[in-house]
């Protein structure tokens, strides 16, 4: 995915409290359910047009993607809320100097 469609970056601004994503959420359903990282990053992903995201009951394996820009001059923490208790697992992934790290959680994570 290109970052030339600015439409779909999420733009972390100083004085703002709260960002609605849903609009620059880009999706990909692994109707597999094994498809890996690596081999999810080769993938396109489809535009959110939903006011809500809403996958419903599948044995596929969602995955979501939000590209991020961060303009704030205060270099606060910013927190990623899940209105979804019920997400069965929720694996973040999220770039580093070298490679990219993962953050677990979800209902059936310990």
């Amino acid at each position: 995915y290109s970052l030339k469609n600015n439409a779909n970056i999420i733009e972390l601004k100083d004085n703002q409290e709260s960002f609605l994503i849903n609009s620059s959420i880009l999706c990909f359903e692994d109707t597999s359910s094994i498809m890996s990282f690596e081999e999810l990053r080769n993938q396109t992903f489809y535009q959110n047009n939903n006011d809500v995201l809403n996958f419903g009951f599948s044995t596929s394996v969602f995955w979501i993607k939000i590209i991020i820009k961060n303009t704030s001059v205060k270099n606060d923490n910013f927190i990623l809320k899940i209105n979804l208790p019920t997400i069965d697992s929720l694996h973040l992934y999220y770039p580093t100097q070298k490679e990219y790290a993962i953050i677990k959680t979800g209902e059936s994570t310990p």
